[in-house]
């Protein structure tokens, strides 16, 4: 069964690696995520889209693949404080980013168990070089920015470097999140086709 089409990329690019901590870069890390997140997507029975380039490339190539269901670009947070620590999903303006942001950080923390930082908006501007919100500004479905984690933490990160890394269960519980995500579209159609056919009460 074909659930439709989602979109993912990993955070940054090759010539633009982000944040850089205990011998670990966020692209390549995003990477190993995204990854992962393919096969489990894909196991869900979701069309999968992978997408990389500058932020401006990544919201032209989703907005190319219309339709879909979301976006989701994956980070790692990186603070000058190194205690800290955990994981958050930022959303944009679009009335269902919250809520994509809501169900993806909450099968997240359950699938990692690190501090919940919750959801945050983040629809600001930016510089053009340091907009990472122009993902969920400019792409015209749904859209979510997941920090995974503090590379920057050493806790955080040693769950990265460990003898059994984390990118696994990040994946599975990222995709968690989109399946609900979808679930709850194809409940919000269902209604919504049931209202049409039914007459306006």
């Amino acid at each position: 069964m074909n659930r439709g089409r989602v979109v993912i990329s990993a955070g940054h690019h090759p010539g633009a690696q982000g944040a850089r901590a205990f011998g670990l870069t966020e692209h390549a890390e995003a990477c190993r995520v995204t990854a992962a997140l393919y096969t489990e997507l894909k196991n869900l029975g979701f069309d999968v889209g992978l997408i990389g380039g500058t932020l401006q490339e990544k919201a032209a190539r989703a907005n190319a693949e219309a339709p879909i269901i979301c976006a989701v670009d994956v980070h790692f947070n990186a603070s000058p404080v190194i205690q800290a620590n955990g994981t958050e999903t930022l959303y944009g303006s679009n009335p269902l980013d919250r809520t994509l942001a809501e169900d993806i950080q909450r099968h997240l923390v359950a699938a990692i168990k690190l501090r919940d930082r919750g959801v945050k908006f983040a629809d600001y501007a930016g510089t053009e070089e340091r907009d990472e919100c122009y993902f969920t500004r400019m792409i015209n479905a749904p859209a979510a920015i997941v920090e995974c984690l503090f590379l920057t933490n050493p806790g955080d990160s040693q769950n990265l470097m460990g003898s059994y890394p984390i990118h696994k269960r990040i994946a599975e519980g990222i995709a968690g999140g989109i399946a609900a995500f979808a679930t709850r579209l194809e409940a919000m159609h269902l209604e919504s086709q049931v209202h049409i056919e039914g007459g306006a009460v």
